[in-house]
């Protein structure tokens, strides 16, 4: 369940610190169906070390906080190659769409293969 909730001024909430006001009822984000136009975009994402030449491909649903992840060294596949810059990201509806592309590029095993499938991505 869902719940959404935003911080309001003491004065708008009758308390004298700092309260949380719901304006919608959590029922009405009880299942997906619902969300409206709340649904979650996820990211297949490629990263790319200038120093070491290397790429990283991943997926996430926050790309900045991702990039921070790894440039911060969080990430222990990613930390020795830092720092990394973004170089493509797709964006795609669900989960399960971003695994299977991350798959699929993963799978691909050929610098010269990721770039051209890029290439491709860039002229639609």
């Amino acid at each position: 369940m869902v719940i959404v909730a935003q911080l309001v001024r003491a004065s708008d909430c009758g308390s004298e610190g700092r309260g949380f006001e719901s304006h919608l009822s959590p029922k009405t984000f009880s299942s997906p169906r619902n969300w409206g136009g709340f649904f979650m975009s996820y990211f297949v994402y490629i990263l790319h070390s200038e120093i070491f030449d290397r790429f990283y491909i991943g997926q996430t649903n926050n790309l900045t906080l991702r990039l921070k992840q790894h440039n911060a060294g969080y990430v222990h596949s990613t930390k020795p190659y830092r720092p990394w810059y973004l170089f493509y990201f797709h964006k795609v509806e669900t989960r399960s769409e971003s695994l299977k592309l991350e798959r699929s590029l993963k799978n691909m095993k050929s610098r010269k293969r990721l770039l051209e499938w890029i290439e491709r991505r860039m002229e639609i």
